[in-house]
């Protein structure tokens, strides 16, 4: 009876745990603006001190660019999407 107790507390545990260590998409999206903040300041760093030639900077520039609309958007798209899954609930 003992070993079918401490059986079934082990699974219970197991399954249960999980759920608690993960994130909401709230603290996600907080943890993944504030990297692209890092990458957006990184970006504009390395346009300042570019050195090569123009045509080099400024594709370089454009492609930066290119990859930060890139990600507002998929985050704003994110955004949209939670706020019609939290009214559906």
């Amino acid at each position: 009876m003992k070993r079918f107790i401490f059986i079934m507390l082990t699974m219970f545990l197991s399954f249960s745990q999980p759920g608690l260590a993960d994130e909401s998409l709230n603290e996600k999206t907080e943890a993944g603006k504030n990297g692209k903040q890092v990458d957006k300041s990184v970006n504009r760093a390395e346009e300042v001190t570019c050195a090569e030639g123009d045509l080099e900077c400024l594709q370089r520039k454009a492609e930066h660019r290119v990859k930060e609309v890139y990600d507002s958007s998929k985050d704003k798209t994110s955004e949209i999407r939670e706020k019609i899954d939290n009214d559906r609930k």
